[in-house]
């Protein structure tokens, strides 16, 4: 079948990947949902002939990229008739360095806080360890890694925004790691958009795509497939069947992507769905329950017969929704990682979840066996020989996720380099991003199937229907309902 979204043609293909699964606690409010999506996001901007000139070529040569046991650094080889030496090509780019940032959450200070009952490690330490192994192989194209990595706090944008002048203006990185969250996420439009500094992690609207001014890779899948997917899978499992009555809910700084990619998606099957605002913003939704009473109150006025949350509706709405008595199906649609741990956005026990319909890729254990989670895996405890990473299903209450840390700054450095790598020695803006435009398909640890392309920059391509169950695992988890929708 095909299917049109409002930015890209992709056709979708079903292949059969079907497990059970395999079996969370924090505070309310959106806060905590940064804790989930990672389970998976210069100075002043630079013009392009700031670096010298390329040197002379004088040597036929093939660079092409060291292997890692187990096949996991899979990055395209750079080839050319004839290969310059490096040179200072862009800013944070000199001949024999490449200057790096990366933010990430601070899940242990949130614990300490109060805000999350979860630790999901050291991202730090994990996008430390993935460098330096690149490193250990000779760097990209004979240049060094250098990295600066900064932990912030995600309620407000009071950290964050200081900590962008100092990665892009004080330091001049050419590119940052990872993305601002929750109550700190306009702070990533300081980052691509006034300082034109690539990124290379997060989930980006519409709207923050189209206002970036620089390179925006993100491992996951954009809204604007991701809508569209959610209701083809919904129609393919009979949801849809008897053209049910649907409900969207949606906070009110979502709303452009639901209006443009959501809504459209369900009116290409006959179906007109009516749209409630959950009056709150991202950051906001610690008050969530009296908004969301108000809004189940329309909907059973309105005979709504399956309600769809839209994003970050997902915090405390489903479990709200339940416990007021409403019985016919929820579903979220929300980045795959958000169901994993649906109990810890809602800061309630894991029954508190049962049933609630979501997107999901591969489940948590399917995810740990893959070839290239392994790789990263294998390479973290190695280096960090008193760590021990387990499923995240499998880690002891109380205990940090590492899992979560690993796979989430695995996946962004080693797709960084495989763009790099395609991209040559003449890296800059404009290069990155016609590399990763060239790319086609990509290895994202943790993702069953993942590519770049012309006007496609976010990589995650397969996505299939969960559900939460109490019963799998010791504290409640995910098991699969449908088939893996790969989308092209």
């Amino acid at each position: 079948s095909r299917v049109r979204s409002t930015r890209h043609r992709w056709t979708v293909r079903l292949t059969s990947v079907r497990n059970n699964g395999s079996g969370g606690r924090g505070r309310r409010g959106y806060v905590v949902a940064i804790v989930a999506v990672v389970v998976l996001a210069v100075g002043c901007a630079s013009d392009d002939d700031d670096g010298a000139a390329p040197p002379e070529q004088t040597s036929t040569t093939t660079n092409t990229a060291d292997e890692v046991d187990g096949g996991t650094t899979s990055a395209r080889p750079f080839s050319t008739t004839e290969a310059p030496a490096p040179f200072d090509s862009f800013r944070g780019v000199t001949a024999t360095e490449i200057e790096l940032g990366a933010i990430w959450f601070d899940s242990d200070l949130l614990a300490e806080l109060g805000l999350s009952a979860v630790s999901f490690g050291d991202h730090g330490l994990a996008y430390r360890t993935f460098v330096d192994e690149i490193n250990a192989r000779g760097g990209i194209h004979g240049r060094t890694l250098v990295l600066t990595d900064e932990s912030y706090l995600p309620t407000t944008a009071t950290e964050a925004e200081p900590l962008c002048i100092r990665l892009t203006e004080d330091i001049g990185v050419f590119a940052v790691f990872g993305s601002f969250l929750a109550g700190s996420v306009a702070a990533n439009e300081c980052i691509v958009g006034q300082h034109e500094t690539a990124m290379v992690g997060g989930v980006h609207t519409a709207a923050e795509f189209d206002a970036a001014r620089a390179p925006w890779i993100s491992t996951l899948m954009s809204f604007q497939r991701m809508y569209p997917a959610g209701v083809e899978l919904l129609d393919q499992e009979g949801f849809l069947d008897g053209d049910p009555r649907v409900g969207i809910v949606a906070v009110v700084d979502e709303l452009a992507d639901v209006e443009s990619s959501l809504v459209p998606a369900f009116e290409a099957k006959g179906i007109e769905p009516e749209l409630y605002e959950l009056d709150l913003f991202i950051g906001d939704l610690i008050a969530a329950g009296g908004a969301t009473d108000v809004i189940r109150q329309r909907m059973e006025a309105d005979g709504i017969e399956l309600v769809v949350l839209a994003y970050g509706a997902i915090i405390r709405t489903p479990q709200d929704l339940l416990a007021a008595g409403w019985d016919t199906p929820i579903v979220s649609l929300a980045p795959n990682e958000f169901m994993e741990t649906i109990d810890v956005l809602a800061g309630a026990p894991p029954e508190a979840s049962d049933g609630v319909i979501g997107l999901g890729g591969l489940t948590p254990d399917e995810k740990f066996e893959l070839p290239s989670s392994q790789n990263c895996v294998a390479t973290f405890e190695a280096a960090n020989p008193d760590i021990e990473v387990r499923p995240v299903y499998q880690v002891p209450p109380g205990e940090p996720r590492w899992i979560v840390a690993v796979l989430s700054a695995c996946a962004e450095v080693r797709l960084f380099e495989q763009i790099a790598i395609e991209a040559g020695v003449d890296l800059t803006n404009e290069t990155f991003a016609a590399a990763a435009e060239r790319l086609g398909d990509v290895e994202v640890p943790g993702t069953f199937a993942a590519s770049l392309g012309i006007g496609k920059y976010d990589a995650d391509d397969a996505v299939r229907l969960v559900v939460w169950d109490s019963s799998v695992g010791a504290n409640g988890g995910i098991r699969s309902i449908s088939e893996l929708l790969v989308v092209d």
